[in-house]
């Protein structure tokens, strides 16, 4: 009984012992070297300079108070069913988990099999060059600008191809582009009938009249400018870069499926 007695009074005093030691180390706030670095880092980023013996001083009283606050919201349960702290856990575990770190450079064959599959990304995109007249369907509606536009390409007949029909309207921007890309078309005239025909126009002859998202138009391409063929010699960095960042998301993809996998879910299938 004396034993059983002993026994348990070690086992009590070391339990209290111990909780005592994690509250005394919940209750202390360590400012090092490290932490004074970090403040010092921070303020440099934010001000451009280091910050003198006062600012310091400043600074560290802030970071012991911050602490102090930190941990009595903590006690207090403040983290709870807070949507805001969530989230921001949530990104920091995916910032954890989301690295390039540790992918091994592919063998040649390897990435010459994965430039090849993704070929498409790396293409140079098809350009054009043109002049354009605008017809604005303000005035008369869009059927009076059509037929002004068609009447200003007959006129054309014998006249040199460089010249801009007359008988159009101010266009908001410019009468001219060279080298844009279908984005960019896309972007100044709106996905439409121009848009979708500018690259398959013949060069060096006035045609239309086409329609944009702004009106009719009369072209003139100067210049086709074909996709371009890419090479794996031409795009090794860049492919490199690319191959690293497809092999980290699958790797992150796995681990996310590997932590999920650590957990029951119960879904609740009343509607």
């Amino acid at each position: 009984m004396v034993q059983f007695v002993f026994l348990g009074l070690l086992i009590y005093f070391g339990v209290t012992l111990r909780d005592q030691a994690v509250v005394e180390a919940d209750r202390t706030v360590t400012v090092d070297a490290a932490v004074i670095d970090h403040l010092k880092g921070l303020y440099e980023v934010r001000y451009g300079y280091l910050p003198d013996d006062l600012s310091l001083e400043e600074l560290v009283e802030n970071y012991i108070m911050d602490e102090v606050l930190y941990r009595e919201a903590l006690k207090l349960g403040f983290d709870d069913g807070d949507e805001i702290i969530r989230q921001r856990l949530v990104q920091k575990m995916l910032f954890l988990l989301q690295d390039s770190a540790g992918i091994e450079p592919p063998a040649g064959p390897e990435l010459e099999a994965w430039f090849n599959s993704h070929i498409d990304e790396f293409k140079a995109p098809a350009k054009v060059s043109f002049k354009h007249r605008y017809f604005s369907p303000e005035a008369g509606g869009a059927g009076e600008a059509a037929a002004r536009a068609a009447l200003a390409l007959q006129q054309l007949s014998g006249s040199s191809s460089d010249k801009i029909p007359d008988g159009g309207d101010v266009f908001p921007l410019q009468e001219t582009y060279t080298a844009l890309d279908r984005d960019e078309v896309v972007r100044i005239f709106g996905d439409s009938p121009f848009a979708q025909t500018i690259f398959s126009i013949e060069p060096g002859v006035w045609s239309g009249p086409y329609l944009s998202g702004l009106g009719w138009h009369l072209v003139l391409v100067d210049e086709r400018i074909e996709a371009g063929e890419p090479s794996l010699d031409q795009y090794r960095e860049e492919a490199l870069e690319k191959y690293k960042e497809e092999a980290a998301a699958e790797r992150n993809r796995e681990r996310l499926a590997k932590l999920k996998a650590g957990y029951t879910v119960v879904r609740d299938t009343r509607e």
